[in-house]
């Protein structure tokens, strides 16, 4: 039974006696006394009656239950540091959760359930290995304090497999310097293209032995010697980028800021084997370009 059900009954005959007690004396005193005895005894009774009414209400309204209260600390049991943002979960009896908050910048931590009894507090955070605890709150402990340690624990990830490929300079992909060891041509690369400043890239074949210019077309000397002196020439095939091109002077074909390397054989013998089968009786110049190595 209620433990406020006494006390309604004896407030409710307390009530009855104070109305039945001024109903009682209301003739009589109405009878006797002059209207300001009347007027007081009328109060009298009235106040008595409300005193009654507001005790009963007083012990029949039930006193506000004061809020359970879990609270606490959670820090790293290694380094003593607080660990923040961990996911604190409060669970009942029965498994339900009662309560859920995550720990603040210091690492504390405050759940509410609305009953008392017997509850579980399961601290999860990742790097490091879940803790749980059980507590009990009853009607004369009903606010604890349960600070938790959490273990770090290695988080083991997925192997992964990374795969990469070297990218080679175009010109060692295409063998230029290779060749240009072996000695048998001669070669132009980007520094020396830029050292000299060429206008156009015929101004570029001004100082390699036996190449000069007849017109718009590139010549090489032939090692015969004509009548009068005058040496004989050749018209050698140009590759630009490994194509050969037919007609047209290099210098329209080619803008100077396009080039990246050259490589000139003045005689048919000493053409790498990849291009020998281009040329027939004079040599070969092979033009590499930037966008060649793309």
């Amino acid at each position: 039974m209620p433990r406020f059900v006494p006390c309604f009954a004896l407030s409710l005959l307390f009530s009855y006696a104070s109305v039945a007690l001024m109903v009682t004396l209301l003739p009589n005193v109405r009878a006797r006394v002059r209207p300001p005895q009347r007027l007081a005894s009328h109060l009298g009774g009235l106040i008595l009656a409300c005193c009654g009414l507001t005790l009963t209400l007083a012990l029949v309204a039930p006193s506000p239950v004061a809020a359970q209260r879990i609270r606490g600390y959670v820090w790293d049991f290694e380094s003593g540091e607080p660990v923040v943002s961990a996911d604190v979960i409060l669970l009942n009896a029965l498994g339900e959760v009662a309560g859920r908050t995550i720990t603040n910048s210091k690492g504390r931590y405050q759940v509410e359930p609305e009953h008392v009894g017997l509850f579980s507090i399961t601290v999860m955070m990742l790097g490091y290995d879940s803790t749980s605890v059980e507590v009990a709150l009853s009607q004369k402990n009903k606010k604890i304090d349960v600070d938790i340690q959490l273990t770090p624990d290695a988080v083991e990830l997925e192997g992964l497999v990374v795969e990469a490929t070297r990218k080679v300079p175009f010109l060692i992909q295409q063998g230029f310097y290779r060749r240009q060891r072996e000695g048998f041509g001669y070669f132009v690369d980007l520094e020396y293209i830029e050292n000299q400043q060429p206008l156009v890239p015929s101004d570029l074949f001004r100082r390699i032995p036996s190449v000069h210019t007849v017109g718009d077309s590139l010549m090489i000397s032939s090692p015969r010697v004509g009548v009068g002196g005058v040496s004989f020439g050749c018209r050698p095939r140009v590759l630009i980028d490994r194509f050969p091109i037919n007609g047209g002077r290099l210098d329209d074909l080619l803008p100077i800021s396009s080039l990246e390397a050259i490589e000139v054989y003045i005689r048919p013998s000493t053409v790498p084997p990849r291009w020998r089968h281009f040329v027939r009786s004079c040599g070969l110049i092979v033009v590499w370009t930037k966008r060649g190595k793309r």
